[in-house]
């Protein structure tokens, strides 16, 4: 298949996914949020990965410390908003036990 075949193939996948995550959500609030963070970021959504991020770590399915924040740090589908300065904060703040959410940081840092 040519690029360009591909492309409109991925982006239904993660409309796709993004359904069923959005779904799994309303019947298991909060378990899907990781999820739901990868495919916006994915999608190129920063504001809604940062969402589901901060609802992520809220449920405590982020770790506080240099651990949480490696694994945020190599996961590929979050590669879109990794040079985000949100982002950064929240893994900063992450490796530094501080517990603030990526919606919390951003508030505290502007």
């Amino acid at each position: 298949k040519s690029k360009a075949q591909a492309e409109p193939e991925s982006s239904n996948a993660l409309k796709k996914a993004k359904m069923i995550f959005e779904k799994a959500n309303e019947l298991s609030p909060g378990l899907p949020a990781f999820n739901l963070a990868c495919v916006s970021s994915l999608q190129n959504d920063g504001e809604q990965a940062k969402h589901w991020l901060s609802e992520s770590f809220r449920l405590g399915l982020i770790d506080i410390g240099e651990q949480g924040a490696q694994l945020l740090m190599e996961d590929p589908d979050l590669e879109n908003v990794k040079q985000e300065p949100w982002f950064l904060s929240f893994c900063e703040n992450l490796r530094s036990n501080t517990s603030l959410s990526p919606e919390e940081g951003a508030m505290e840092s502007s």
